[in-house]
Order: structure tokens, then sequence, then C-alpha cells
């Protein structure tokens, strides 16, 4: 009984590791909701050293209209050390976030209620829209921004760029 109730506060623990990890992803990559809550093992590629990764994305909103795969570049070293550290035991095949969205969404509210921040009301898509206003601010250009985002049009980014 004592070692299943161990297994359990352990495996609660991982994910609000898992869960940390993608919305550092989310923020970082512009990805919306669905993109990282869907992500497999297999879909990110990292580089020998560690410092680097990228993120191929099969099933996009704007993959699907242009008929194309998209990727997105992890460049933050620290992200691509925790992500490869967090995905060490998976398999190509499995989910990063092995949970529902539903369930995500509990774990980002209890996140945010450990940190104290449950009033700021951040939701899931909050990380694409912070993620979108961090890039652009840090003197990236709006076509760039647009590009990270993967928007095809000015006026769609400035909707999650938050001068």
């Amino acid at each position: 009984m004592a070692s299943s109730l161990a297994t359990g506060k352990k495996a609660k623990k991982l994910l609000k590791v898992v869960v940390a990890f993608v919305l550092l992803l989310a923020y970082h990559c512009l990805l919306r909701t669905q993109e990282f809550s869907e992500a497999r093992c297999g879909d990110f590629e990292w580089s020998a050293c560690s410092d680097k990764g990228v993120l191929r994305l099969p099933n996009t909103k704007s993959g699907k209209r242009n008929h194309v795969e998209e990727q997105v570049s992890i460049t933050d070293k620290k992200l691509a050390a925790f992500g490869r550290a967090v995905m060490k035991d998976l398999q190509p095949g499995d989910r990063v976030l092995s949970c529902s969205i539903k369930v995500a969404r509990q774990k980002i509210r209890m996140l945010l209620e450990d940190l104290q921040l449950q009033n700021l009301y951040i939701l899931p898509y909050s990380f694409r829209r912070g993620g979108a206003t961090a890039h652009f601010k840090a003197g990236n250009s709006m076509p760039s921004t647009m590009a990270r985002g993967r928007w095809s049009s000015a006026t769609t980014a400035r909707i999650y760029i938050n001068e």
C-alpha cells in the first residue's frame, strides 16, 4: 500500500514536471494548445550536443491548409536539455504529455496555484501569446515573429502580440 502511494505521488510530480516543460515549450516555440498537447517523443530531434532541437508539427492548422509539415526550432539551451531529460524514458510514439488536455488544464491551474499566480487568468493558449509578445519585443521583426508563430498575416499575428 505504501509503495503504491509513493508511486502515485511520484507520478503526479513527474506529470507536473512534464506540464512545466510543455508550457515552456509552448512559450518558446509559440505553440497552439493542440500542438503541445499532442507532441510525441518522435516529433523531436535533438542536436548531438543537446543544446538545440527541432519539433516537427505534423498536424497543424496552417500545415494542413498549405499541405506541408511544419516545424519549429528549439534554440534555448536549457529548454533543450530539459526536454531531453523529460523524454529520456519515452518511446518515439509516446505523447510527451501523457494526460488529456482536460487533465493538463487542471495541472496548469495547480501549478499556477503553487506559484500563487491563479488570479492572472492564464490559460494554455496564453503561452503562445506571451511567447509571441516576448519574441517581438526582443527586437525581432514582425515577419520573423510571423514565421516563428506560423501566421500568414500580420493582422492575425498582431492579435497575439501585446505591444
